[in-house]
């Protein structure tokens, strides 16, 4: 599968995706990359956005971009626990995951199908 990670996520969950053969972009590696390149990007590589920036919703959904985003919103855990529950919901999805835009929380993951 292939990801985007946005430029503020940790190395260590870049390296956890990249672990299993997945293909990482890190947006860190191209500094003050705006977002909507980024999306533009994602999409036309077909990539899922690895974020946890709000915004990217804010372009999927109100700009109309149809590109698969996992936004992480987990508060109080630390990056284990973060990298688990990621690569547990690639695991989970599969390739649906490029039909979704997915907020990680605490106690659910929220899947809404894209526009």
């Amino acid at each position: 599968m292939k990801f985007l990670a946005d430029a503020n996520t940790p190395g260590l969950l870049v390296d956890a995706l990249n672990s299993p053969g997945h293909d990482v972009f890190w947006a860190y590696t191209v500094p003050r990359t705006p977002d909507v390149e980024l999306i533009e990007k994602a999409a036309s590589e077909r990539r899922v956005v690895i974020t946890f920036d709000k915004d990217f919703g804010e372009l999927v959904f109100k700009r109309g971009h149809s590109v698969a985003v996992v936004l992480i919103r987990l508060r109080e855990t630390n990056m284990k626990e973060t990298v688990s529950v990621l690569m547990d919901l690639v695991r989970s999805e599969g390739e649906n995951l490029h039909r979704l835009f997915c907020v990680v929380e605490n106690t659910r993951i929220r899947k809404t199908p894209l526009p």
